[in-house]
């Protein structure tokens, strides 16, 4: 059932976009530029969400071209297809952007946030001082964009540390990105072959996995794994960064109302893709998934493991920044 919806909610997203493909006469065009996106993932959805919004409520003013571009709007080349003038904005992973933004670490740093509540709080309390440093990049934050955090899922359990040791992980995210936080607990980023990941898994190639409940649901179905670590352990913060010389270009009128849309359409995506994650999980439980989470104790034990990246954090941060993460987990 959850295939087919979802499946129903991407072609209606598909029809959307293609029906929107070109401005009306006398529609002004507004271009979010987007790394090449991946039928049905968060991210395409998250984008079709903002463009279905934007092109319904400003019909006749303005539409939402959506430039695919790993050239100019991957996320760790995104703020200089912003500053050249390729979009108004740009929607990226703030987890690449640690070259302009130090705030930004803390979406790689490991078992960072105790809940998915937490990450969306630390944004909100982190925008300001993220806006200070984006600013001399031309940009600030309009909108926060929250993908789920990652999990593992194995054959095996997985609670400490040492139960990493010698495994070949299969990471969501690029070897320059995952080795630093693997290495300390003696395992080996995999990436996987074009085989796929369930041919990875059988083969021996792939030991362990991180993804979120979507990818792991449907590996559980595939009786490829039989454990989870529900270790929130990688977050995933995506942010809508608009150029600061476009904006104040517009009329306060026009940024009030377009603040407004943006923020209300990236809160309703980011609602779509929580619900899906946790239904998911939800799924995969009702399957025989065992799913553990872990107790302060251990979380504590995994950050002791990679306190060296914990260090750099708060070497590279205000305080107030450092705050507003340990703050953001005091709830959770």
């Amino acid at each position: 059932m959850l295939r087919r919806s979802a499946l129903t909610l991407f072609c209606l997203f598909a029809s959307i976009g293609a029906a929107f493909a070109n401005c009306a006469d006398g529609e002004k065009k507004l271009r979010l530029g987007v790394t090449k996106l991946i039928a049905g993932s968060d991210l395409q959805r998250g984008s079709a969400t903002v463009k279905e919004r934007v092109d319904r409520n400003l019909q006749g003013r303005f539409c939402l071209d959506v430039l695919e571009d790993d050239n100019s709007f991957a996320s760790d080349v995104a703020m200089s297809g912003l500053q050249e003038g390729a979009a108004e904005m740009v929607l990226v992973d703030l987890g690449q952007l640690g070259r302009f933004v130090t705030v930004a670490q803390a979406y790689r740093l490991p078992f960072a946030f105790r809940h998915e509540r937490a990450l969306t709080k630390f944004q909100t309390a982190s925008n300001p001082a993220l806006n200070e440093v984006l600013k001399s990049n031309g940009a600030f934050v309009l909108a926060n964009l929250v993908q789920p955090s990652v999990h593992f899922g194995a054959r095996k359990p997985l609670f400490e540390p040492s139960d990493m040791a010698g495994a070949k992980v299969r990471t969501p995210e690029a070897g320059n990105l995952s080795r630093p936080r693997l290495r300390p607990l003696d395992a080996v980023p995999q990436a996987p072959s074009d085989a796929g990941i369930v041919e990875d898994l059988k083969a021996g190639r792939v030991d362990i996995v991180e993804a979120s409940w979507s990818e792991l649901q449907k590996l559980a179905d595939a009786k490829m794994i039989t454990h989870a670590l529900e270790s929130h352990h990688l977050a995933g913060g995506y942010a809508l960064l608009v150029s600061n010389k476009w904006w104040e270009g517009q009329s306060d009128e026009l940024r009030k109302e377009l603040s407004a849309l943006f923020k209300e359409a990236v809160q309703q995506a980011s609602f779509r893709i929580a619900n899906a994650d946790r239904n998911a999980r939800n799924i995969a439980l009702a399957a025989g998934l065992d799913v553990r989470i872990l107790t302060d104790g251990q979380r504590n034990r995994w950050i002791a493991r990679m306190s060296d990246l914990w260090g750099d954090f708060r070497a590279s941060n205000p305080p107030a920044v450092v705050d507003a993460l340990e703050s953001a987990n005091r709830d959770f």
